[in-house]
């Protein structure tokens, strides 16, 4: 009988932990320092042992004795050092090599190609950040409408004209909650675009596996399939390093095997897409995530019912956990966009590209947020900047790890994507110049 979820995973922690520390006591080698009397012996013997060898051939000095006595010292008979892995695995030798390393992919990510990969992702990073905040402003807007509450939506808040005593629960729940449940509507239909295999949702399987013998053919057919999907996978890869080995390039036309109609669209596109989803998973947790410190968006809602500290402080610790999560559930799909400007994702040039695909968009980004609100800054875009970094920070830890990925055989240049940057000069800027004058909303 399988054990349960919990044993699996203590078992593996301290399975993890005795590897550590394992690890750890064989790598270097202890040194047991001799005792004084001992240590004085061997300098006066070894000392005795030079004096001889050198006065055969030279005369005594003062300065060939000085010489002797700076060369001698304790270990010198005894010749214990530290192995080589040690030695290696040193904090000094490790800081060495990562610099050494660190500036060899701060090179590769400073060179015209990858560059010009960091300048395509800072543009659909922002378009869809501007283009996420303002459709949720609108639908704040027009929820507040319904529920016969006038407003005023700028870039930095959204005046609501009603009073702070005459707002009700069903109020405070519609206008707060409308704009979070439509940005987890948005997650939803996106994710399930970006998954790799698209599984049917069945409400009423568990009915199936209510007896042990069901449960057991379950076990091994999914163990028959995922022995099949191995063997598949190894004869896929095969197939396309002798194509690889022998130049072959792909006819076009057959790079898509599916037929899903969501492969057939440009990864450009699908870029936008994923930066888009992230920006509504931002969205929907960030209320959360600091519902403890700022009464803001749906963190409101729950001040507003609960009224307790716990209930922010579990929520948080939820919205953060969920976070971290989704963050390593679509880390990989950033990798996969590496088909537009890569036949091959290795070693060499995984951490650039995510440097330039993930690191510096993100970073672009908040630094251009920060200008558009000049001179007032957002307290809620200031939420989403920070919570955003929560997402991406798994994408360079899946990064280090990635297996080698083979794309194409295709030639690839990587190029400015004009249109995109056309189409989200305008958009950006008549979304800016709407809210900085304002958008009035009444009944």
């Amino acid at each position: 009988m399988r054990a349960s979820l919990f044993k699996r995973l203590s078992r593996a922690i301290r399975h993890e932990f005795r590897r550590i520390v394992d690890e750890n006591r064989g790598s270097r080698r202890k040194i047991r320092k001799p005792s004084l009397l001992n240590r004085i012996k061997y300098t006066i013997q070894g000392f005795l042992v030079n004096m001889r060898k050198r006065r055969s051939r030279r005369s005594f000095s003062f300065k060939r004795l000085k010489h002797q006595f700076q060369n001698n010292y304790f270990f010198s008979d005894l010749k214990i050092s530290k192995s080589s892995i040690s030695e290696q695995r040193s904090i000094v030798n490790r800081l060495r090599v990562f610099r050494i390393q660190a500036r060899d992919v701060l090179r590769i990510c400073f060179s015209r190609d990858f560059l010009i990969i960091a300048l395509n992702s800072t543009i659909l990073y922002v378009f869809s950040f501007f283009l996420v905040n303002f459709i949720m402003q609108m639908i704040t807007g027009v929820s507040a409408m319904t529920c016969d509450i006038s407003t005023l939506i700028s870039y930095h808040i959204i005046d609501y004209r009603i009073h702070s005593f005459d707002w009700s629960l069903m109020q405070v729940i519609i206008v707060f909650s409308s704009p979070t449940l439509l940005a987890l509507i948005l997650v939803f239909v996106l994710s399930r675009m970006f998954e790799r295999k698209k599984t049917k949702i069945r409400p009423f399987r568990w009915v199936r596996r209510l007896s042990k013998k069901q449960r057991m053919k379950d076990r091994e057919l999914a163990r028959i399939r995922k022995k099949e999907k191995g063997e598949l996978r190894q004869i896929k890869i095969q197939q396309m390093r002798q194509a690889q080995l022998q130049n072959i390039v792909e006819p076009p036309g057959n790079e898509y095997t599916g037929k899903s109609w969501f492969r057939k669209l440009d990864w450009v596109f699908k870029l936008f897409l994923l930066w888009t989803m992230y920006h509504c998973i931002n969205y929907f947790f960030s209320g959360m995530l600091f519902s403890y410190f700022f009464y803001r968006r749906f963190g409101y809602v729950i001040w507003y019912i609960f009224n307790s500290s716990g209930f922010n402080i579990f929520f948080s610790m939820i919205s953060f956990i969920f976070m971290v999560v989704l963050g390593f559930v679509f880390a990989p799909q950033f990798l996969y966009s590496g088909k537009l400007y890569f036949n091959n994702l290795n070693d060499r040039n995984r951490i650039p590209f995510v440097i330039s695909q993930v690191v510096i968009p993100s970073l672009l980004g908040v630094v251009f947020s920060f200008i558009a609100q000049i001179p007032r800054l957002s307290l809620t875009m200031t939420m989403m900047n920070v919570s955003i970094l929560i997402l991406l920070i798994a994408v360079p830890i899946r990064g280090t790890y990635f297996a080698e990925i083979h794309f194409d055989n295709k030639d690839k240049k990587a190029s400015v994507i004009w249109k995109w940057l056309g189409v989200a000069v305008v958009s950006i800027s008549a979304i800016l110049i709407a809210l900085k004058i304002g958008i009035h909303i009444s009944i």
